[in-house]
């Protein structure tokens, strides 16, 4: 086969904002992905990302470092979420493999 190109997604935890940024008296909706404990920019780098949950809407702070305590607190939401739900898909697809991906159930010797 030789060695082709590819392309690997990998699951990472990330918080995403979606609107105008009105703390900076933003114009115009855009897109934001925090990819959490990531140490280099993703800036340029084209993702796939898949919406979890609405942690909350879009507000105004007095400033700058309101909005990060929010951020914060944003974040610390995001990793309760995202590991809950991690978990039940986890759960969810064991059940799908069922007892005979476990051994379970099945019959020693021949």
């Amino acid at each position: 086969m030789g060695l082709p190109g590819a392309s690997a997604e990998v699951e990472r935890p990330a918080v995403v904002n979606i609107g105008v940024a009105p703390t900076f008296g933003g114009e115009g909706r855009r897109v934001e992905v925090h990819v959490l404990d990531l140490d280099r920019s993703l800036v340029g780098t084209l993702l796939a990302v898949r919406l979890i949950e609405r942690l909350r809407g879009e507000e105004r702070f007095p400033n700058p470092e309101a909005l990060r305590a929010q951020i914060a607190a944003d974040v610390e939401r995001a990793r309760a979420v995202l590991a809950a739900r991690m978990a039940e898909e986890s759960h969810a697809q064991g059940a799908l493999r069922g007892p005979q991906a476990t051994g379970v159930g099945r019959k020693s010797g021949g």
